[in-house]
C-alpha cells in the first residue's frame, strides 16, 4: 500500500489530499521524478479522495485517465483504475457503463486480473438485485482461483444472497 492508499485508509482525508496536491506539483515541476507506476497510483489516490469527498464525476475523471492511457494497458494500474471507474458508476446506478467496461477487462491476460473482474461483475449484479447471475461470477471466480484448488465450492457468508438463490431456484426463474 502507498503512502497516499494508507493515510486514505486511516480516514486521515484531509492530510491525504495534501500530500496527493503536493506530489503533483512536485511532479510537473521536476519531470521524469515518478515512475509511470508511481504517476497512476498518484492520481488514482487523487481519484479515490475525490470519491470520499462525494465528487464522483471528478472521481471517474482521474480513474478513466489511467484506464485509458496507452502506457498502462494490461497492467495492475489500468485494472485497479477501471475497477474505480466501474465502482463510480455502481454508486451512480449506471449498470450498463459498468458491465460494459468489465466485459472489455475480461480480455486481460492475467488469470488473477479475470478472478478480480468476475467479482467485480458480482458486485454489479448484487446492487441490480440480480442475484442469480451474481452467484453464477462468484462460482466462476471461485473455480478459476489457482489457490483454492479444482474442488472448490462456493461457499459464501452472504445470506441475502443465498435466500434470494433460494427462492430462485424454487420458483424456477
Amino acid at each position: 500500500m502507498t503512502v497516499t492508499g494508507k493515510t486514505i485508509a486511516e480516514n486521515r482525508a484531509d492530510e491525504a489530499e495534501a500530500l496527493v496536491k503536493e506530489l503533483t506539483i512536485w511532479s510537473r515541476q521536476e519531470s521524469g521524478l515518478l515512475s509511470l507506476e508511481q504517476e497512476a497510483a498518484l492520481k488514482i489516490a487523487y481519484a479515490d479522495l475525490a470519491f470520499r469527498k462525494g465528487a464522483l464525476p471528478t472521481a471517474r475523471a482521474w480513474y478513466r485517465k489511467v484506464a485509458e492511457a496507452a502506457e498502462y494497458e494490461g497492467t495492475e494500474m489500468h485494472l485497479d483504475a477501471a475497477l474505480g471507474s466501474v465502482m463510480i458508476d455502481r454508486v451512480s446506478k449506471n449498470f450498463g457503463a459498468a458491465l460494459t467496461e468489465l466485459d472489455k477487462l475480461m480480455a486481460m491476460k492475467n488469470p488473477a486480473f479475470r478472478i478480480r473482474v468476475r467479482y467485480a461483475r458480482a458486485e454489479v449484479f448484487m446492487d441490480q438485485e440480480n442475484y442469480a447471475e451474481a452467484l453464477a461470477e462468484l462460482e466462476v471466480a471461485v473455480g478459476l482461483d489457482p489457490t483454492l484448488g479444482p474442488r472448490a465450492r462456493l461457499d459464501t457468508d452472504f445470506e441475502p444472497l443465498d435466500e434470494n438463490a433460494e427462492v430462485i431456484r424454487m420458483t424456477g426463474e
